[in-house]
């Protein structure tokens, strides 16, 4: 693949590439990388930082120390998801803009970054189902 990039960019596969493509050349498997692998540890580190509440009023999410979200969660609509087995649901509260550009399509990927912080308020991965649904139901009254 290197020669074939020294080919395209050199015209020989016997020049060396000048810097500033070897710089963008790299940019570029740095940038697949993180698509492929980066995102799975993005995600990991985001799920162990995050921490869910709901409230009789709204739903919040912290994540970390710099970042709270939350959504009212009476006369919203609210998207409950569960997983296969069953072992684990997550819940999108309110309108959550579909498509690309809206965002929800990043969410719970490891690349929100992409979404520009137009992320849905959601409670991702919840293990204790049983809980999170008898919680939503006193909410929502």
């Amino acid at each position: 693949m290197v020669r074939l990039f020294n080919i395209l960019a050199c015209g020989s596969s016997q020049q060396r590439c000048p810097p500033a493509v070897c710089a963008l050349w790299g940019a570029i498997r740095a940038d697949r990388a993180f698509f492929v692998f980066g995102r799975f540890i993005a995600k990991a580190r985001r799920k162990r930082q995050t921490a869910y509440g709901l409230t009789d009023h709204r739903a919040l999410v912290a994540v970390g120390t710099g970042s709270l979200s939350d959504s009212p969660v009476q006369y919203q609509p609210v998207n409950l998801q569960r997983s296969r087995d069953g072992s684990h649901v997550s819940v999108t509260f309110g309108r959550s803009a579909n498509g690309w550009r809206g965002g929800a399509s990043y969410a719970n990927t490891g690349m929100e970054l992409f979404a520009g912080g137009n992320h849905p308020v959601a409670f991702y991965d919840v293990g204790d189902v049983a809980s999170l649904e008898r919680a939503l139901q006193q909410a929502r009254g």
